[in-house]
């Protein structure tokens, strides 16, 4: 009986080890959002860059990084905003732990009007 539980336990417990090395990793989307200006890339700081299809964001940071955790690999939309420039929408494949997304942004003139 003795040898019975020892047995039991040592099977829950491998088993139990055997989950935890099959954890889910955390994907990784990365990359650097700018405007390109006479050939030179000007990063922009603030953008909003969005997820399509999952509840992941993120706002670029002083060097125009961003970094969005994803939970699995897969096909996903990024979209990207900022006042005063075009939304650019495009797509990625994340296969691996991390994959870099750079985008360049377009002015876009906005027209103001009084009501």
């Amino acid at each position: 009986m003795k040898k019975l539980i020892v047995t039991l336990l040592t099977a829950v417990l491998f088993s139990g080890l055997a989950l935890a090395g099959e954890k889910a990793e955390t994907k990784e989307l990365k990359g650097k959002v700018v405007e390109s200006v006479n050939g030179t890339e000007k990063p922009i700081q603030f953008a909003y860059v969005y997820c399509e299809g999952t509840t992941f964001s993120a706002y670029t940071d002083e060097n125009g990084e961003f970094t969005l955790p994803v939970d699995k690999a897969g096909k996903y939309t990024l979209r990207f905003s900022h006042a005063g420039y075009a939304v650019v929408e495009k797509d990625v494949k994340v296969k691996k732990n991390a994959v870099r997304q750079d985008i360049a942004l377009d002015r876009q003139e906005v027209l103001l009007t009084a009501l």
